[in-house]
């Protein structure tokens, strides 16, 4: 019963240390995911812009003729205009522009980020979903955003640059920072993908 009793005590320090130390384990996504809540992502507008009409490029000059690039498109550009006047066919450029339906275009989207913890990550992965008018939304798209150097309870606007989306007047955006992300999906989200070993 002596021997008993005098183990006791180193078997119970034991279990301490043991269960200590595997308090003091924590799985990197996990830790990730647990900072990734204290942001929080709005959308403050967006800004759309369209690409001019299409270049055809076996037109564009070879710079080892020794012309100017810009002097013979400036030149093409006249002869062009000054042909479509000729011939009466002034508003098919402009047509070509107004025709209906998506287009491409580059569209800045002006964020809100806020971080309201210790330890920031250097991005985030957001989803961005497009909806036109009447709704009918898009599957959303993954996209990083730095975060670096955003301070505990700082608010700062990050721009998001979106190119080549099929933009239509009237279509609307809208962001989110998906939360509780499961581990299959997390090789998807590059915050996660830079805690791999």
């Amino acid at each position: 019963m002596r021997h008993f009793s005098k183990t006791l005590p180193v078997l119970l320090f034991a279990l301490l240390m043991l269960s200590i130390a595997s308090c003091g384990r924590t799985d990197p996504g996990e830790r990730v995911a647990a900072i990734r809540g204290q942001y929080s992502v709005s959308l403050e507008g967006f800004a759309v812009d369209r690409p001019g009409p299409a270049v055809d490029r076996a037109s564009e000059p070879d710079p080892s003729d020794g012309v100017s690039v810009s002097a013979e498109a400036s030149a093409t550009a006249e002869a062009t205009a000054t042909a479509a006047e000729a011939s009466g066919e002034e508003g098919d450029a402009e047509d070509e522009l107004d025709e209906p339906g998506p287009r491409p275009a580059e569209v800045m989207l002006q964020l809100l980020v806020r971080f309201s913890g210790e330890d920031p990550l250097p991005g985030v992965t957001v989803e961005v979903t497009q909806a036109d008018r009447e709704g009918e939304q898009q599957p959303p798209t993954l996209h990083w955003i730095e975060t670096a150097g955003i301070g505990q309870g700082e608010l700062r606007q990050v721009d998001l640059a979106l190119e080549g989306v099929p933009y239509e007047e009237g279509d609307a955006f809208s962001v989110t920072l998906r939360p509780n992300i499961p581990a299959e999906d997390r090789g998807q989200y590059r915050e996660f993908a830079q805690t791999d070993p």
